[in-house]
């Protein structure tokens, strides 16, 4: 971004995606893969994207209201951000919320 005497935006420049940025890309990949794989080994809950040619990008409900009383109304694959607030929601005050 440029940004003129005011401070305010002038231009926008496209990036050049160079060599830093793709193992940066890689690595952050890598730890996505790593994370998911612990909390699978440990049956922990969370939550993955969901990405196909034929679907828009939504969060996965699959592993997210899996705590009693955290039931979820999202219907399987088609979770959204209101989804995700009401759940976040319930947990208010519990000793598991975090």
């Amino acid at each position: 971004m440029v940004f003129g005497e005011d401070r305010k935006i002038v231009e926008i420049r496209p990036t050049t995606r160079n060599d830093a940025h793709k193992i940066v890309e890689e690595c952050m990949l890598c730890a996505n893969v790593a994370t998911a794989r612990f909390l699978q080994e440990l049956e922990l809950p969370g939550c993955t994207a969901c990405t196909t040619a034929r679907s828009p990008r939504r969060w996965s409900p699959a592993r997210v209201p899996q705590l009693p009383g955290l039931e979820s109304d999202a219907q399987e694959g088609c979770a959204d951000a209101e989804d995700y607030a009401a759940v976040l929601a319930k947990v208010q005050g519990r000793p598991d919320a975090h």
